[in-house]
């Protein structure tokens, strides 16, 4: 009681749009097909996420889905290549295999981001896969 405003605290804060930001994607997976690798996940939602009809799809939540797929050099190692894809699947060629790692790797680490048009690169999911 009394105090003025001039002993108050100031805070200082910057908004970085984390609500609008694409939840990270779920259960990835890798998969060899061939020389290939084949990536997959499952896409999340911020809206309308509620499994109702029983397939486990959510709703997109986004002017477009997109996503960018970061393979690592190691788990929290330099980035490698970043692939693109507008599903949720992707294939990693045997040539750029190749020359990232030189032979098909036992695992492999990635970062997958869900993109917005809004805000960018959204929430990531960093994993480490074996290849089977």
């Amino acid at each position: 009681i009394g105090q003025l405003f001039d002993d108050a605290l100031t805070e200082t804060r910057s908004n970085r749009g984390r609500d609008l930001m694409p939840y990270a994607v779920a259960q990835v997976q890798a998969s060899r097909s061939g020389d290939d690798i084949v990536l997959s996940w499952l896409r999340r939602t911020r809206l309308g996420g509620e499994w109702k009809d029983g397939t486990g799809l959510v709703p997109l939540g986004e002017a477009s889905e997109a996503y960018e797929v970061e393979i690592l050099a190691a788990a929290g190692g330099a980035v490698k290549r970043t692939l693109t894809s507008s599903t949720t699947s992707l294939t990693y060629l045997a040539a750029d295999i190749a020359t990232d790692f030189g032979s098909l790797p036992a695992s492999v680490s990635i970062v997958i981001y869900q993109l917005s048009a809004t805000i960018g690169r959204g929430l990531p999911r960093a994993v480490t896969l074996q290849i089977e």
